[in-house]
């Protein structure tokens, strides 16, 4: 079963095509249609259609397309509980293959809580598919009247009360300007920035550029040890767990929050989210400032579909 997102990136269905030229059959697809603004509007909705429509050829007409907020993380969990619900009760033989491409941030943290805290779930498949360029970061300017609010909020319905302090993870993308916001909104006392490693210059590039401030911030911090910078490559899953889970245990053993600033590459928001999860359920925050609008040329072309299996943390 094949769960992802229409967007107006040409991205969103490219694990599809993947599944396609090895034969995979698909035999149920759960589609999220977000009814998000774009710029230019025009374009945007006529990318976003045609999309759409390319998804729905793949995984056909009788598939499941929800239209929900972009934003609400209870939503989308939703939507996975009735999923799981419905396959537990028919006992059929199933497996998942979540694409995180396209899903927003959001939701991407809203699968990992999801998954770190469902039992009994079948096989599951990530899929991420990058893009050939990241858009123009130099239009991204940060300005408050670009965001609808921000939202700050904990993972579990059930937090753990806790001291005051925040022990941050920030992962950094091109989105310099949202996590700017974030950040004023939800200051960090400690923690680590997470900058990816990629493989490819052009994107390491758009987020050296769009985080420059924050970059310049750590070199000229007094205390060293206080927030630290870490290079992680995209797949390199046992040294982003390493350094989630200290972090996590470091907070937990004093009472902190652990807020998630989740604006680099999915894999590493997918990634981050269920080792912190794993480690620190109940202290587990976010920091997600909603967008007004999204750039059309946000991303440009499709670059490598990448597919992870996802085993127990």
């Amino acid at each position: 079963m094949w769960i992802g997102a229409a967007s107006f990136e040409d991205r969103c269905h490219a694990s599809l095509k993947v599944l396609e030229k090895q034969s995979a059959h698909i035999s149920q697809a759960i589609v999220l249609d977000y009814p998000t603004r774009i710029q230019p509007e025009r374009e945007g909705e006529l990318k976003r259609s045609q999309n759409r429509e390319a998804i729905l050829g793949y995984v056909g007409r009788d598939s499941q397309l929800h239209r929900i907020p972009s934003y609400r993380f209870g939503a989308f969990l939703g939507i996975l509980a009735d999923l799981h619900a419905a396959h537990r009760k028919a006992r059929g033989e199933v497996q998942y293959a979540f694409d995180i491409t396209c899903l927003t941030k959001i939701h991407t943290l809203a699968l990992a809580y999801w998954l770190a805290t469902t039992p009994e779930l079948p096989r599951v498949l990530i899929a991420y598919s990058r893009p050939h360029d990241y858009g123009s970061p130099i239009r991204k300017v940060w300005d408050k009247g670009a965001w609808l609010e921000v939202v700050v909020a904990p993972f579990d319905i059930d937090p753990k009360p806790l001291a005051t302090g925040v022990a941050g993870i920030a992962l950094l993308g091109h989105e310099g300007d949202r996590l700017r916001l974030a950040l004023h909104e939800v200051p960090l006392d400690e923690g680590v920035v997470i900058v990816v490693a990629s493989d490819d210059p052009r994107l390491d590039l758009a987020a050296e550029a769009q985080n420059r401030w924050l970059l310049d911030d750590i070199s000229r911090q007094k205390d060293p040890t206080s927030i630290s910078l870490a290079r992680v490559p995209l797949w390199d899953m046992a040294r982003l767990k390493k350094i989630v889970t200290e972090t996590s245990d470091r907070a937990q053993a004093r009472g902190m929050r652990l807020v998630l600033y989740p604006f680099g590459p999915k894999p590493l928001i997918f990634g981050a989210s269920i080792f912190a999860l794993s480690s620190y359920l109940l202290g587990t925050w976010y920091a997600y400032p909603i967008p007004r609008t999204y750039d059309l040329d946000y991303t440009v072309g499709v670059g490598t579909t990448y597919w992870a299996a996802l085993t127990k943390c």
